[in-house]
């Protein structure tokens, strides 16, 4: 039984379920029916200073949800089956961001230790430090460059920012025909004691995703035109090495091991395996679907997550095989995704269907979906496990959902800061 409640005051979903049966399999549909009487009560407008879960409007209602038996037929990959012991999640949406510097937003992270979410905006031109508990944004960092993805190295004193292209002087104020685009960019070093830069590292053109070994040894940054991946000494802020890789790489995550690092190379519909002690590319794995775009692996490192970009699924690949265990369709583009702390929900989020979806990270069924503000692109989740962050990038608005098992817990209604 799943429960759906957005900014509402109580409302309560009851399913009934309607067995029927098509060419000989016997498929569950469930039918949400709002009860009688009861209806969604507008609130009042938050303005001036952000209001800890102040009330607002309801934006978006999930009106179905569907969950039918897998039909394996005409599919190569198989699907794990249901386990239907495990509980599944409840999500609210319990604040709605908005704000003169989010503007574009194209990612988010949190802070290792909690306090802080930092929010890319790419048209911005700033990275927002918002406060996790109060939704308040504390200061920006300034940029003369488009802020795209960014990294922590020494527990959140550090802050790695790719700039996706420089609007410095000798720049173009234009981007043109992005594949014919052959300026290399730099990847800014932010101190958050001294609040100030520390380096300031050239990389290659239009870089993406920053990734850290485990040992925070070194830094790969995904260069998007040059087919390359940029490593950088953590310490020193060196460049070690550029690494030859597939066209247009974005996500890229390493094994818990720190031996290996997977890169999906969005525009050949592959990912690189690079080999950590030789920085080089040791294997090429292909049919892992269309335009592979954000990487996540398990904690024992033996599956790894990607989203398709092109062909609206998530996949699961077997790091002792590399090849693909499973598939589930998601929606439309989706783009980044992120497990949980404790590695039982995979979460993601899709940029045209504007939607976030929480699937179980066994079996990856589609457990939830919550409906977005317009374009969701980034997502972060808090190390309890228990807030979601999404970004939204042509809404402009950074969105907070709760996630609890607890019926109980899902009574407050959302705020919207400003």
């Amino acid at each position: 039984m799943f429960m759906c409640v957005q900014n509402q005051d109580r409302i309560r979903w009851n399913w009934k379920p309607l067995v029927v049966v098509i060419n000989g399999i016997h498929m569950a549909l469930f039918m949400a029916l709002l009860p009688s009487g009861a209806s969604v009560k507008s609130a009042d407008d938050v303005s001036g200073q952000p209001s800890a879960f102040s009330r607002m409007p309801p934006q978006h209602l999930i009106t179905s949800l569907i969950s039918a038996a897998d039909d394996s037929l005409n599919r190569e990959i198989p699907t794990a089956p249901r386990d239907s012991s495990k509980t599944s999640p409840r999500m609210i949406l319990r604040r709605t961001i908005r704000s003169k510097e989010i503007n574009n937003p194209k990612s988010v992270r949190i802070s290792p230790g909690g306090k802080y979410a930092y929010v890319n905006n790419l048209e911005g031109l700033n990275t927002a430090i918002i406060d996790v508990q109060t939704g308040r944004i504390l200061r920006s960092i300034h940029h003369t460059g488009k802020p795209v993805e960014l990294a922590f190295t020494q527990g959140g004193r550090y802050v790695w920012i790719s700039y996706f292209r420089l609007l410095e002087e000798g720049y173009p104020r234009d981007l043109g025909d992005e594949r014919e685009y052959q300026y290399r960019s730099v990847v800014v070093v932010y101190d958050t004691l001294t609040q100030d830069f520390v380096a300031r590292v050239p990389v290659g053109i239009i870089p993406k995703v920053l990734a850290v070994t485990p040992d925070e040894k070194f830094v790969f940054v995904a260069n998007w035109r040059s087919h390359s991946v940029t490593v950088v000494d953590a310490d020193s802020f060196h460049v070690v090495r550029e690494i030859r890789v597939g066209a247009v790489p974005r996500g890229m995550v390493f094994t818990p091991d720190g031996r290996f690092c997977y890169v999906a190379n969005l525009g050949e519909h592959s990912l690189s395996i690079v080999d950590v002690l030789s920085l080089s590319v040791v294997k090429t794995i292909t049919n892992v679907g269309i335009k592979p775009r954000h990487l996540a692996i398990s904690k024992d490192g033996s599956t790894l997550y990607l989203s398709n970009h092109g062909d609206g699924h998530v996949r699961t690949l077997d790091t002792k095989t590399n090849k693909i265990t499973a598939e589930q369709e998601v929606g439309e583009e989706p783009r980044t995704i992120v497990l949980s702390p404790d590695g039982r929900f995979l979460y993601v989020v899709c940029y045209q269907s504007n939607q976030l979806s929480v699937l179980d990270a066994q079996s990856i069924h589609v457990l939830a979906t919550m409906t977005t503000d317009l374009h969701p692109v980034g997502i972060d989740v808090t190390p309890d496990g228990r807030y979601v962050w999404v970004a939204n990038q042509t809404a402009s608005s950074v969105q907070v959902f709760e996630v609890t098992e607890s019926a109980e817990e899902l009574e407050s209604p959302a705020a919207e800061s400003h």
